[in-house]
């Protein structure tokens, strides 16, 4: 086994470990033929307990990447943009920042639009990495 795979496989168990959810684990690290990335939010702090109350959950609250799309839920909130929309990503503590070329609704009744997104991902360094990888060309940024 190489030292990736051995750390791929390292990383995969202690997200099942984490999650408990073997299935959610598989998702987040083995990309389909698709080319889904998907990350869980990470569920902690002083507000973990309330969320419920405002319908987000663990199961309906995801990242995802699909071919050429950002797909974002928290609970009844969505948003769906290009990845060509995306200008910038950056980690800081444990967070993952996205910043858009153009504000993105976020379906809200409040209808705000956003032009960056921080999410606290099981895995941010990965996600980041990961996502940077899918920019197209003209998007990335070092």
């Amino acid at each position: 086994m190489t030292s990736y795979n051995r750390r791929f496989a390292a990383q995969l168990r202690r997200e099942c470990r984490s999650s408990g959810d073997p299935w959610r684990a598989a998702e987040t690290h083995l990309p389909n033929q698709e080319g889904l990335l998907a990350s869980g939010f990470t569920f902690d702090g002083p507000l973990h307990s309330v969320l419920p109350l405002f319908g987000v959950y663990r199961g309906n609250s995801r990242v995802r990447v699909i071919r050429d799309c950002l797909q974002v839920s928290y609970g009844h909130w969505r948003f769906e943009t290009p990845l060509t929309n995306i200008a910038d990503v950056t980690t800081t503590g444990g967070k993952v920042c996205i910043t858009f070329r153009e504000p993105v609704h976020g379906h809200e009744p409040i209808g705000v639009r956003h032009r960056d997104f921080t999410v606290t991902v099981d895995d941010p360094e990965f996600f980041a990495r990961a996502l940077r990888a899918r920019l197209p060309r003209r998007t990335q940024l070092s």
